[in-house]
């Protein structure tokens, strides 16, 4: 992502301390793509109607991402979160 395009996400280690700072946090929820969005970047429509070879190829990368995720080794690159203003 650097050599493409240096100005991309140059300050998003910041946006969740930040959020936590500025908000209340009522809820925050990672949904991984720390690597699928990566590994299946400009691909992903070759996967609509997988066959089993295809099925069980995108199993195998899910799992290694949320087991990553789990041991800390990784962490979510998307995120939902519901925030309240600070009283």
């Amino acid at each position: 992502m650097i050599l493409r395009d240096p100005s991309e996400a140059i300050e998003s280690s910041n946006i969740l301390p930040l959020l936590h700072e500025i908000f209340d946090v009522v809820e925050l929820k990672g949904y991984g793509g720390s690597l699928l969005h990566l590994l299946f970047g400009g691909i992903a429509h070759h996967f609509l109607t997988p066959d089993n070879e295809g099925q069980e190829l995108l199993r195998i990368c899910f799992e290694m991402e949320d087991l990553l995720i789990e041991a800390g080794e990784i962490d979510h690159d998307f995120v939902v979160s519901v925030c309240k203003k600070r009283s």
